[in-house]
Parts: C-alpha cells; sequence; structure tokens
C-alpha cells in the first residue's frame, strides 16, 4: 500500500531546495556590524570578546530561521522524522556561523598568539576578515566552504565527536559502577 502511495505522490529533494536565501547574506552583514560596534567601544577584552561570541553565535540562529521560512521537501523530511532538522537545513540554506573550540572562538595560536592559521597575512586585518579568521564560516554548504572555512568547521566537529565519544563512555562507566554496587544489595 506504502509502495502504491509513493508511486503517486512521490518527492525528491533536488537544487532548488537547497538555494540559499539573499536575506541570510543582508544578516550575515547586520551581525558583523553589530560586533564590530562592540568591537570598536568595549574596553574589557574578556567582556569584549563574550559579547563578539554571543553576537556572531547568534548569527547562526537567526540565519537558520531565515533559512527555514517557506516551504519544501528538506522540510517535508525533517517533518516527518525520516531525515535532519532545522538545524541541519539552517547549515545548507543559510549559513555554519560561529565554530566554537572549548566554549569561545579560535583561538590565535600561531606566531605568538598573533593568527589562528598562517593562511591570514600578518598584521591588523579588517574586522570581517578577523571574524574568520577566528572561525565565523559565512558560507552554507550550497555556496560551498573554502579551505579556511572547511578547516575551522572540522575542529569543532572533531572536538563535538570526542565529546559525545566521553560523554558516553562516562555515562557507561557511571551505569557499570552502579550496577556492580547495586549487585550486593
Amino acid at each position: 500500500m506504502t509502495n502504491r502511495w509513493l508511486l503517486h505522490n512521490s518527492f525528491s529533494i533536488d537544487i532548488s531546495d537547497a538555494y540559499d536565501n539573499r536575506a541570510v547574506e543582508s544578516m550575515v552583514a547586520e551581525k558583523l556590524d553589530e560586533a564590530q560596534a562592540v568591537d570598536e567601544t568595549v574596553l574589557n577584552p574578556r567582556l569584549r570578546e563574550a559579547k563578539i561570541n554571543l553576537i556572531l553565535s547568534n548569527a547562526k540562529d537567526v540565519g537558520m530561521r531565515i533559512a527555514n521560512q517557506g516551504h519544501n521537501n528538506f522540510v517535508d523530511t525533517i517533518l516527518s522524522g525520516s531525515k535532519g532538522d532545522y538545524f541541519n537545513l539552517g547549515q545548507v540554506k543559510g549559513l555554519l556561523g560561529q565554530q566554537i573550540i572549548n566554549g569561545s572562538r579560535i583561538p590565535k595560536m600561531v606566531d605568538n598568539g598573533t593568527r589562528t592559521l598562517i593562511h591570514f597575512p600578518r598584521g591588523r586585518l579588517s574586522f570581517r576578515d578577523e571574524c574568520e579568521s577566528r572561525g565565523f564560516v559565512m558560507s552554507s554548504f550550497y555556496k560551498g566552504v573554502s579551505p579556511r572555512e572547511f578547516f575551522f568547521h572540522s575542529m569543532s566537529g572533531r572536538q563535538g565527536v570526542c565529546d559525545t565519544a566521553m560523554t558516553t563512555f562516562m555515562s557507561g562507566y557511571t551505569m557499570r559502577k552502579l550496577v556492580n554496587l547495586m549487585a550486593d544489595v
């Protein structure tokens, strides 16, 4: 019965479902302007970094909401529960956003703490380039990511996999200890 229904009501996901939204680009520009205003006005370096991190992290959430507007076959697969979620759709259509490592932006660890990668020039960068060098990925999977953006996205993805593995290990170990403890009761 399901096969017959799918024969007459089938769907597939095509490139038009992943087409990027121009509103995301204007939103990214607004968030970068907002972060630049914080960079120029807040004097305390820790507070400045925390506020910039918050603004750029929120850009991903706003981009996800903009990308999820409208209805397409991606949304059908999400709503049916078969594949993906709105976060994945936001990454395909919107942007990947700020990549977080250990709770903060990518640290400057090259050239005595002046650069994040050797691919960025020495000296003062424009604010947009500075954000990119600290892990803000303005591209989506639809547009394609640059090698630098891919590297930063891989860094945060690797940390996510390691965190998942460690929490799974710790919860399993805790469960084992509890079972052994309760065996004597």
